[in-house]
């Protein structure tokens, strides 16, 4: 009862201060995505945004979806995508499950975050020169390497959150019934952070989708992503078109993270489902 009274129950309704915060703080991620699509449904040849438009059109839009540079560069983008996202997530995946226990826990954890420790353009000068050797520079295969080495650190920290609680007891459980090794993780140890990898997969996909940096360094004109057509066209010449293509970029963002939602809401029913049986 002392205990109770020391430590009381959490209010259910927030206070008015921190919902003005919330509310001030949803503007103002809001606001710039209004400009953006304000400003590619612009008629005008120059960049303007007024309210209300004097003129609306779906000129630029319709530009960038027909565009055969855009249309490669976001194609281009979404394959690295998801080629760095696999990569990434198996690979934190499988260290995260091998240093469980491990008296090299620490030290592993920090060489897995160190990219993300270290500035995005030191880590690009430290790929120029290793690719332009392995003759890397301005291939796919450059730029999903690449993006996996930048994106890890995250597909790490997502799958770690859900095998640092992994109860060991269940896995030993089936061990001690004759399961194998192979049998536990596939059976067991995969099904609970099933929800955990499906996160890492989606953020991974989506940091490698935004990634400029280290494109900027690596990409030819034939292997341009999405984000380097956008920053090329933004030096030489602003017009509307670049913000019909952020509106672009902007959805496909908002797609993955929809994707993310349901895939992990799956994976946690699915879970659900096979402990009830």
């Amino acid at each position: 009862m002392r205990l109770l009274r020391r430590h009381p129950a959490v209010p259910e309704e927030t206070g008015f201060v921190p919902r003005v915060i919330a509310g001030v703080t949803a503007i103002v991620l809001v606001v710039p995505m209004i400009v953006v699509a304000g400003l590619s449904v612009n008629g005008s040849e120059y960049v303007q945004f007024q309210l209300p438009p004097d003129d609306i059109s779906l000129r630029w839009l319709d530009e960038v979806a027909h565009s055969p540079l855009w249309r490669s560069a976001l194609w281009q983008s979404m394959k690295v995508a998801v080629a760095a996202a696999s990569v990434a997530t198996i690979l934190a995946t499988a260290t995260a499950l091998s240093i469980r226990g491990s008296r090299f826990t620490r030290v592993v954890q920090t060489l897995m975050l160190l990219p993300l420790i270290v500035p995005l353009i030191v880590t690009a000068l430290a790929i120029y020169p290793l690719w332009a050797k392995l003759g890397l520079l301005g291939s796919t295969l450059g730029l999903v390497l690449a993006h996996t080495i930048v994106t890890i650190p995250f597909a790490f920290l997502t799958v770690w959150s859900s095998v640092g609680g992994l109860d060991r007891g269940l896995e030993q459980a089936a061990t001690s019934l004759g399961a194998g090794y192979w049998q536990v993780l596939r059976r067991i140890t995969l099904p609970i952070i099933a929800p955990a990898i499906v996160a890492s997969m989606i953020v991974s996909a989506a940091m490698s989708f935004d990634e400029i940096v280290i494109s900027l360094f690596i990409a030819s004109p034939s292997t341009q992503t999405f984000p380097v057509v956008l920053w090329s066209h933004l030096r030489e010449n602003l017009s509307p078109a670049l913000a019909a293509a952020s509106v672009f970029m902007a959805a496909i963002n908002i797609a993955i993270l929809v994707i993310g939602i349901v895939a992990s809401r799956w994976a946690v029913k699915r879970r659900l489902s096979t402990r009830s049986t």
